[in-house]
């Protein structure tokens, strides 16, 4: 396992709010959701533009006239053409051929911490205050 490199506060990141960060020369948009801290590359894989300033929620699931929501997936939709990517492993769920690159993220103390050296491969660094509420 790689390094760990302090990004920031805990307190500074808004739930379903994207907030960029620059670790190791990358831009990273790191995201808050229900008790969860993810990091992602902040480039759409798409058209290679920013998603920081796309749409963080739950999985659009269900059919035409009964829609519904996932909230154990979340995604971030980029706002140029709307493609969608798991924020748990960068996967486009728009486009089965393209992935963002997702890192591992540590939650102590109330810092965030990320780890440049691989993919998330599905973990999720728990919010201690979050998970201490639910």
């Amino acid at each position: 396992m790689g390094e760990f490199i302090p990004v920031t506060d805990l307190d500074a990141l808004e739930e379903a709010k994207p907030r960029v960060v620059e670790v190791g020369g990358r831009e990273l948009v790191l995201i808050r959701w229900r008790g969860d801290v993810y990091a992602l590359r902040n480039i759409c894989a798409h058209m290679s533009t920013t998603l920081s300033l796309g749409t963080v929620m739950g999985l659009r699931t269900g059919t035409v006239g009964e829609p519904a929501i996932d909230d154990a997936t979340p995604v971030i939709s980029c706002p140029w053409h709307q493609y969608e990517y798991s924020l748990g492993d960068g996967l486009c769920l728009t486009d089965a051929g393209l992935r963002v690159r997702s890192y591992p993220v540590a939650v102590e103390d109330g810092k965030v911490s990320v780890d440049l050296s691989g993919h998330r491969a599905g973990r999720r660094a728990k919010d201690p205050a979050a998970a201490a509420v639910s």
